[in-house]
Parts: structure tokens; C-alpha cells; sequence
């Protein structure tokens, strides 16, 4: 378990075969965004979970 690394979006994607850039709301500022980037507050955007 000492040995795990962190995985960020991207390389989950990668992993998952995903290459498309899914787009998620911000609710402080009602915008939407890519869901690899963060909101204006530091926070994640709402995105949907794939299964």
C-alpha cells in the first residue's frame, strides 16, 4: 500500500481510454468548464460519474 500512487484525471482517462474533456458546473459562479480544470474557488466543477 506504501507504493500507490495518486492518479490525476488525466491519467485516469488515459488508463480508462477516455480522450474526450467532459465539461462540469461551477455552482459559486453558474459557469460550466472542463472537468479537468478547477473553478474560480480552488474547488472541482460538478461532473457526472462514468461507470
Amino acid at each position: 500500500m506504501k507504493n500507490l500512487k495518486k492518479l490525476n484525471r488525466n491519467t485516469l482517462k488515459t488508463i480508462k481510454g477516455g480522450n474526450s474533456t467532459d465539461i462540469g458546473y461551477c455552482p459559486d459562479n453558474q459557469t460550466y468548464i472542463p472537468c479537468d480544470e478547477l473553478c474560480p474557488n480552488g474547488r472541482n466543477p460538478l461532473c457526472a460519474i462514468q461507470a
